[in-house]
Formats: C-alpha cells, structure tokens, sequence
C-alpha cells in the first residue's frame, strides 16, 4: 500500500494495480473521488530468470487484451519468438525482447551496485569496440555456415 494526496486528503492505494481507494479520514464522502476512475501505480518486479520475464510479457500482453500475432506483428518478431519468451526460452535475442517490453509498456532496469556507475559512465562516453562483422562461411559450432548438410 502506498499513501498519496488527493483533494488534500490522504488516500493508500493498493499497489497490485487495483483501482480500491481507502480515505484516512473516514469522514470524507465516496462522491468526492468520482472524477478519479483508476490509478496506474507502476510495480517494480524482481526478474530472476527468464521464465519470470516471459510470464511477466503474457500478463501485460493478456491484460491489454492483445493476441499473440498482434503483438508480434506490431513489433516486428514473429509469433514463435513471442511464444519463446513467454515460455521463458533463456536464449532469445536481447535486442527483440526489449523491443516486445517497449510495444507492451515494460521498463527494463537494472538495479547496479555504486561502485559500477563510474566505469559505466566512463564506458557510456567513450563507448566499446563494436564486434566483427561475420563472414559469409564462417566457421560456427565447427561448421561452415553455408555448408550443405551431408
């Protein structure tokens, strides 16, 4: 429960994104909040594996009441990588799971120790060495990509 002001008065909120507004002061009449029809508090969830993240995607997928394609279509990844990170697949592609979080509202944070933020600032600014671009052929698992499957 978190506490808020409204109309000058002080309200908890229920944090699981209910809509149940309790008064402190039980003195004040219901009609008072009839101009407030939901509050959107946000919830900060701890993702400790990718199982958690593809739940967390299906119940914001689920309760915005979109299909599977829809959202894949709208954010440009097929059906079959959005049923992967649902089910919690550990090696989808970073860059399209947070493209599939942004279409569905989900802030990505990270919750980093204070002895990293320096080097990351310095890292942020001078940026790294971008990786090499691959090769048509190369060599990947021990076989050539463009090898003909015997």
């Amino acid at each position: 429960m978190r506490t808020h002001r409204f109309f000058s008065q002080e309200v908890t909120v229920c944090t699981d994104r209910c809509h149940r507004i309790d008064f402190l002061d039980k003195g004040v009449k219901a009609d008072r909040i009839d101009a407030i029809t939901s509050i959107d508090v946000a919830m900060l969830i701890k993702i400790r594996s990718p199982r958690e993240l593809g739940l967390l995607v299906r119940a914001a997928r689920k309760t915005q009441q979109l299909r599977m394609d829809d959202v894949a279509g709208s954010t440009g990844v097929g059906h079959v990588f959005v049923r992967e990170v649902e089910r919690g697949k550990p090696t989808v592609q970073l860059g399209r799971v947070m493209k599939l979080l942004e279409e569905l509202g989900i802030k990505l944070e990270a919750d980093a120790p204070a002895d990293v933020m320096p080097e990351f600032s310095r890292l942020q600014s001078v940026g790294v060495k971008p990786l090499p671009a691959r090769r048509r052929g190369s060599r990947v698992g021990g076989r050539r990509d463009d090898a003909a499957s015997t």
